[in-house]
């Protein structure tokens, strides 16, 4: 599949694991059309009026007015809570999280975003001195992210499958380290549509699962989720396999995940049960 790199920067950063990317200019006009499609798709749960304000242990509340109404303005649980800043006086928009403890009101972790068209670029993890960049293809879907932390970086490939012209779904990520790849994350889905779309689990660590930045990964709820970590027949195999229920307007209700912590060793399980609820914006955010 052709790639777009989108330029970017980086930044010296300490020992950890890594992600990073660049552009064609012949191919931006391309992905600003499939960027503005995105755009509009991104907006459409706003201009629907519905907006997702429990998810599990979190409560997720949208600024109400102004130039930036409807975006997400904060993330609490029990132990602390994020807020969300945004800024576009340059042009581009910058998006800045920072991670607060409920106990002592102290910042624990902040993180910049770097947003072009609809599709963050780059960002960096000011905490842990972490620098990340993001690279699409010509449908506007992620297909490779960067860490780095000075000379040491860990690349994480996201695969499709095509289900029809123009259209595909996320079939898998693969994690390679600096000797390889080491863990691969492999994607079912169910025939049930995604009304309300977050970023696929495994990638929280740089990508905030509530931004709507990074392209859409599929238009149907994932069933079963496979996380190898290539080591052969012998290799640990994680498998996290959901059931959802709907609300009346076809929104994700409840989510039950049956989880084998390794389905090649034992047959331990558990069950995590979360409830989303949503909000219609004319009730006010």
């Amino acid at each position: 599949m052709k790639k777009i790199h989108i330029p970017q920067f980086l930044v010296k950063c300490p020992l950890i694991i890594g992600v990073l990317l660049g552009c064609k200019n012949e191919e931006i006009s391309a992905l600003v059309a499939s960027e503005s499609i995105a755009t509009i798709d991104q907006n459409a749960k706003i201009a629907a009026g519905v907006l997702l304000v429990k998810d599990g242990e979190y409560s997720l509340e949208y600024i109400p007015s102004g130039k930036f109404a409807g975006k997400l303005a904060k993330v609490s649980n029990a132990y602390g809570y994020t807020d969300y800043s945004y800024d576009n006086s340059t042009g581009d928009l910058w998006i800045t999280s920072r991670k607060y403890s409920k106990a002592s009101n102290k910042l624990i972790h902040q993180k910049t975003y770097h947003i072009v068209n609809g599709r963050c670029v780059s960002g960096k993890d000011l905490t842990q001195q972490l620098s990340f960049t993001f690279e699409y293809n010509l449908l506007g879907s992620l297909v490779e992210m960067k860490r780095v932390a000075g000379p040491h970086s860990l690349t994480r490939q996201f695969s499709y499958k095509f289900i029809a012209p123009n259209k595909q779904r996320l079939d898998k990520i693969t994690d390679i380290g600096e000797s390889g790849p080491y863990i691969e994350y492999r994607f079912t889905y169910s025939s049930t549509p995604d009304k309300y779309p977050l970023n696929p689990k495994y990638t929280e660590n740089e990508m905030d699962k509530y931004l709507n930045v990074f392209g859409t990964f599929s238009d149907m709820l994932v069933q079963n989720v496979v996380s190898d970590e290539l080591e052969g027949p012998d290799g640990y195999m994680a498998s996290n396999n959901y059931t959802y229920t709907l609300n009346a307007d076809g929104y994700v209700a409840t989510k039950t995940n049956l989880y084998y912590p390794d389905i090649n060793h034992n047959n331990d399980s558990m069950v995590i049960t979360e409830v989303l609820d949503y909000a219609n914006t004319w009730q006010g955010l």
